[in-house]
């Protein structure tokens, strides 16, 4: 996320490839709604799905 433009970096697992998704952009039926620093959120008709992120912080180096 920048001040100017919020993207998210996804993986389609159908066929391994990474996308570069902005706000409002589709994939396969899916738009994506928003972009925040916990996940982001994509809608298809009716239905939204929120995919939350997840940071390992012991992977990450990460302490508090």
């Amino acid at each position: 996320m920048t001040p100017g433009a919020s993207i998210a970096v996804v993986r389609d697992l159908a066929d391994n490839k990474i996308l570069r998704l902005g706000e409002g952009m589709k994939h396969k039926g899916w738009e994506l709604i928003s972009v925040s620093p916990d996940g982001v959120t994509f809608r298809q008709g009716e239905q939204d799905q929120e995919i939350t992120l997840y940071v390992d912080e012991q992977a990450s180096g990460v302490r508090r």
